[in-house]
């Protein structure tokens, strides 16, 4: 019980994921498999982060001959 409460507070973002891990007495290391079993992505990325990190990218693979 203490489990589900604890994983609804890092789904809604209220309590981060090393903070769950000390609320629950568990090993960082321990979290992953354990989140996953609430079906909660280790990684929030969304498609707008991602198409923006990728443009970035490009810019600077662009800029590569530029440099000094």
């Amino acid at each position: 019980m203490r489990e589900a409460f604890v994983f609804d507070l890092v789904r809604r973002g209220k309590v981060s994921k090393g903070k769950a891990a000390e609320l629950l007495g568990i090993s960082w290391w321990d979290l992953p498999d354990l989140i996953a079993q609430y079906q909660i992505p280790w990684f929030s990325y969304s498609q707008a982060e991602l198409e923006r990190d990728l443009e970035t990218l490009r810019e600077f693979k662009g800029d590569e001959g530029n440099t000094p």
